[in-house]
């Protein structure tokens, strides 16, 4: 007999969770080599985040980030970076440990961005994560910044939002 996720809307509902696990690594693996070359956009677009909404002039080449979990949707999405967040070796996760080389310029803090640090980078975009949020105006006046956010209710629809919201900036949507 065919499955009939009316029958079974518990199982289908795990389906679906399973078959969105299973995808999230896969797209993951998608690298810059992979992806269709990031074009600059030609007027500004308006996107909305936790912290309200940042207006950016065109796609971000150069990005600063101060939450590992927004690195992560980055790395995923083949996304290079310019800033990372200083965190001690033991802290970085293993296969977000080449970001802890001193190729890439610390920026401050997963609490507390490094405001001097930001000036001198010039980055066309800073992510702060939710543990730096509260940082969120004096960033912005260095640069477009957005905050993203993982809460902890609705969390994996809060985490497809952010995949989502920076597959939109960083003009990789077919990544995300």
């Amino acid at each position: 007999k065919a499955f009939n996720a009316f029958r079974h809307p518990l199982a289908a509902l795990s389906l679906a969770v399973g078959a969105a696990t299973l995808a999230l690594p896969l797209a993951a693996q998608t690298r810059a080599s992979d992806s269709p070359p990031v074009a600059a956009a030609t007027a500004s677009r308006t996107f909305h985040h936790a912290q309200g909404q940042t207006t950016i002039a065109a796609v971000p080449q150069r990005i600063a980030v101060l939450d590992l979990a927004a690195l992560d949707i980055l790395d995923g999405l083949g996304v290079e970076v310019a800033g990372v967040p200083t965190l001690e070796a033991q802290y970085w996760p293993d296969y977000l440990k080449k970001y802890s080389t001193s190729q890439f310029t610390p920026v401050g803090d997963l609490f507390q961005p490094d405001l001097e640090a930001l000036k001198k980078l010039q980055p066309d975009l800073v992510i702060l994560g939710s543990r730096s949020a509260s940082k969120f105006q004096e960033v912005s006046a260095i640069a477009p910044t957005i905050a993203l956010s993982s809460g902890s209710t609705a969390f994996v629809p809060t985490v497809a939002q952010n995949i989502l919201l920076l597959g939109r900036i960083l003009n990789r949507e077919p990544q995300a």
